[in-house]
């Protein structure tokens, strides 16, 4: 068999050989597949140059420059920017035009929550917590709002002859004192002298005294006690006396009298509160 009888060698293009027929199904496969040839003018040194049936350059040219400087613009596009390489602390800004620019943070753009993260500790810097809305407390030195030391102070007396009992005295603090401190006398004309100054620390009652008669050239009697007050009377003996012990609360300060004989007179009480 011949060219001329050989259906694989027939050239007439209105009866295309076989091979032209194979040519022509490849051809229309790739076409239809979306693959378009083009010429390679370098070998692919790597797998990713190789995109949609296509050879890429790994390292194209991109508007704007380097790619170092490439970004996109709100639109979508890409512009190209300048290196910062002169200031820190800087951020590339959001535009609504145009091409976006370094620039320094400032309170403004700062975006406040209701949380407790960065706030301020004993190890740590950070923002101040959230206010509480009360005029009363303050920032402390632990990072938490506190209500300061506040005093109170005033003067109130005692019937030394009254029986055992208690005496309420309103401290007007507005909480519980942490710290009570009473200052006593008896002095009166013609009669013996006492003066007793006591303490009390929420926890423990503690006093001083001393009691002399009128003239004495000395001090006829003084110690210390474990009560907030020992008071001894006008009388000229000092079996005579009257002790207090302190408790308190957000409203009072109560001293719990205990009278022994027979003291007579009146103590002028100073105290105070701090709390």
């Amino acid at each position: 068999m011949d060219d001329t009888t050989d259906p694989t060698k027939q050239t007439d293009s209105s009866n295309p050989t076989f091979e032209e027929r194979v040519i022509e199904i490849i051809k229309n496969w790739f076409i239809g597949s979306g693959f378009k040839a083009r010429k390679l003018t370098d070998t692919p040194t790597d797998a990713l140059q190789v995109v949609n049936k296509a050879y890429v350059d790994a390292n194209p040219p991109l508007p704007g420059g380097s790619d170092k400087n490439v970004q996109y613009d709100n639109n979508g596009a890409f512009g190209g920017i300048s290196n910062n390489a002169t200031s820190t602390n800087m951020y590339l800004n959001q535009v609504s035009s145009g091409t976006p620019v370094f620039q320094q943070v400032s309170d403004s753009h700062l975006l406040m929550h209701d949380t407790t993260v960065n706030d301020v500790g004993t190890s740590n810097h950070g923002f101040a917590p959230k206010s509480p809305n009360d005029a009363t407390k303050f920032l402390d030195g632990t990072g938490v709002y506190s209500v300061p030391i506040a005093f109170k102070a005033s003067l109130a007396t005692y019937d030394l002859s009254t029986a055992s009992g208690t005496q309420t005295i309103a401290h007007g603090l507005g909480r519980v004192p942490k710290f009570v401190q009473l200052h006593i006398t008896t002095a009166g004309p013609g009669s013996a002298e006492c003066v007793s100054i006591g303490n009390y620390d929420g926890t423990t009652n503690s006093s001083a005294y001393f009691w002399g008669s009128e003239g004495a050239s000395a001090v006829d009697a003084g110690g210390y006690t474990t009560n907030a007050a020992h008071v001894i009377g006008h009388n000229t003996s000092t079996g005579n006396f009257q002790t207090g012990v302190i408790t308190v609360d957000a409203t009072n300060i109560t001293i719990t009298w205990t009278k022994t004989n027979a003291p007579t007179g009146t103590a002028n009480i100073l105290w105070s509160v701090m709390g």
